[in-house]
C-alpha cells in the first residue's frame, strides 16, 4: 500500500483580483486551491486507485474553507496547519513548517504542484525534500510506481528535452499541469467531504527554524497607460501610422 501526502496552497483566484494599485487590496478576492496543486491531488488519487493505499492532504493556511475543497477532491483526511500569516509566508518558512509537521508521519510519496499560482517560486517542494532528507523529482509530467521494487519511474519535462528518471521510495515529486486533468468534485463529493478526518495543528506548537530567508518589501500591480491617438484621414497622418507600424514590426 502506497501512503501518499499531498501539499497544497490556498491562493487568491487571479481571475477575480481587481487591482486599484493598492498592494493590500485582496479583501474582495475569491480563493481557491492553486491549479498545479489540484494536479498533485489528482495524481496522488490516481496512484491510490491503481495500487490501493491512502492519500492525506496537508496545508499551511489561515482559511478553513480550503478544507472542504481539498477533501472533496478525494483525500481521506487533511492535516490543517493553522498559521495566521500563511498567505504571506515565503517558501523557506512554509517548507520548514511542513517538514516539522511531517517528521513523525509515515509516507511513501509526497506530492506538490510545481509552483503556486500567486508567486510561482517553485521552491517549497525541493526545500521540503531537503529538510526531510529524501530524494526530489521536479517537473514530472508522467509517473509510474512499482510497489514491489519500491521505486518510481518518472518523466521530467525540461526546456528542450524529456528526462526519464528512476528513484527509490520515499521521495517527493513536483508535478506539471499536463500530468493529468484534475477532477471536478460532484455534489456527493462535496457533501462527503464534511465527514472526513481533519487533524488540526497549531503552527505555534511546531519546532524548527521558521525565520524567513527572504524579505519581500512590496508587491504592486504594474501600471499600464493606454494612449488614445486621434488621427485625421489626410495623407500626412496616414503616413505617420504606416511608419509607426513598420517601426514596431521591424523591432
Amino acid at each position: 500500500m502506497i501512503k501518499s501526502i499531498v501539499c497544497f496552497k490556498w491562493v487568491a483566484d487571479e481571475e477575480e483580483i481587481r487591482s486599484n494599485f493598492n498592494p493590500q487590496s485582496l479583501q474582495n478576492a475569491k480563493y481557491k486551491i492553486s491549479d498545479n496543486d489540484r494536479n498533485a491531488i489528482e495524481e496522488a488519487m490516481s496512484i491510490k486507485e491503481q495500487l490501493d493505499g491512502s492519500v492525506m492532504a496537508i496545508t499551511v493556511a489561515s482559511d478553513r474553507r480550503c478544507i472542504k475543497d481539498a477533501l472533496s477532491r478525494g483525500p481521506e483526511g487533511i492535516y490543517y496547519i493553522n498559521a495566521p500569516e500563511a498567505i504571506e509566508l515565503e517558501p523557506s518558512v512554509t517548507s520548514s513548517i511542513l517538514a516539522s509537521a511531517l517528521k513523525d508521519i509515515p509516507y511513501d510519496l509526497i506530492f506538490c504542484g510545481v509552483g503556486s499560482n500567486d508567486f510561482y517560486a517553485q521552491q517549497v517542494g525541493p526545500e521540503l525534500a531537503e529538510k526531510l532528507g529524501i530524494p526530489c523529482l521536479t517537473y514530472v509530467s508522467e509517473l509510474q510506481v512499482n510497489e514491489e521494487k519500491g521505486e518510481v519511474i518518472a518523466k521530467r519535462r525540461l526546456n528542450n528535452e524529456v528526462e526519464i528518471v528512476t528513484a527509490q521510495l520515499p521521495l517527493l515529486i513536483t508535478v506539471l499541469p499536463d500530468i493529468n486533468e484534475a477532477r471536478i468534485p460532484g455534489l456527493s463529493d462535496i457533501l462527503g467531504a464534511g465527514q472526513k478526518t481533519v487533524i488540526d495543528i497549531d503552527c505555534r506548537d511546531l519546532q524548527g527554524d521558521f525565520q524567513p530567508a527572504l524579505h519581500t518589501t512590496s508587491i504592486a500591480a504594474s501600471n499600464m497607460e493606454r494612449k488614445c491617438l486621434k488621427l485625421s484621414s489626410d495623407q500626412q497622418d496616414l503616413r505617420k501610422v504606416v511608419n509607426e507600424l513598420l517601426r514596431i514590426v521591424n523591432h
